[in-house]
């Protein structure tokens, strides 16, 4: 009965170094992985130059399916949001926010 117990411990041993050596290489991997795809990523990304009305200031920034949302408060109060393609930086269009009487 002895011999089986030393036995069954020995495999569950190496069961959990085989196990941990698996994980360990994973995470590895995985943080490979991200440091390339992060290294990609800043390579591409340039300085996009984006111009806004004079006065204007921004106050809040959304992006969503390749596109940023800039929010601007305009120096006599209006406020707009810009649209821009993320990648390039070009303004797809401006929704202007008039209040209504």
């Amino acid at each position: 009965m002895t011999a089986d117990w030393t036995e069954n411990t020995r495999a569950l041993k190496l069961l959990v170094i085989g196990m941990t050596v698996l994980l360990v290489g994973g995470l590895v991997l995985l943080a490979v992985g991200m440091a390339r795809t992060a290294s990609k990523m800043s390579a591409e990304l340039g300085d996009v130059p984006v111009s806004v009305p004079a006065g204007s200031s921004l106050i809040g920034v959304t992006a969503d399916s390749g596109r940023l949302y800039l929010a601007l408060r305009h120096g006599d109060g209006g406020q707009e949001v810009l649209v821009l393609d993320a990648a390039s930086g070009r303004t797809l269009g401006r929704l202007d926010l008039a209040a209504t009487p």
